[in-house]
This record gives C-alpha cells, sequence and structure tokens, in this order.
C-alpha cells in the first residue's frame, strides 16, 4: 500500500498482462523518479526502463515525459 495515498501503486503483481491504471503515486514517481515508475508499470528491466534511464541521466524533463507517456499507455 502507498504511503501517500493508499492506492497500492507499489504493488507489482507478475500475474498475465493486466495492468492497473495509473494512480497519483505512479505520476509523482514519473515527475521525481522516472526510471522507477516505468520499472513500476512495466515489471521487468525491459528496453523501457533503460529508455527512461537513459532520458533521465540526459536531462530530468525528457525522462518525466517519456515516463508520463508510459504510463498513459
Amino acid at each position: 500500500m502507498c504511503i501517500c495515498c493508499g492506492c497500492d501503486c507499489f504493488n507489482i503483481s507478475a500475474a498475465g498482462n493486466q495492468q492497473k491504471p495509473a494512480g497519483i503515486c505512479d505520476f509523482f514517481l514519473a515527475i521525481f523518479l522516472p526510471p522507477v515508475a516505468v520499472y513500476n508499470r512495466t515489471g521487468s528491466c525491459g528496453s523501457q526502463v533503460w529508455l527512461s534511464l537513459l532520458l533521465t541521466v540526459a536531462g530530468v524533463i525528457p525522462g518525466s515525459i517519456h515516463a508520463v507517456i508510459t504510463l498513459q499507455n
């Protein structure tokens, strides 16, 4: 369960491809820690997480934009 609003956004489930809608905590993570938000959404350390990490190292704003787009998909 999430500390800030109780939305259970840190519960990564490996059961199938069912993804829960992005919560408020996910968007806060996307702004402040973009690679963590993408990892939380995808559930694996795949190409999306590495791209988010690369964009965040290049600049926080491109990493945040990528994370928000990933959360919306």
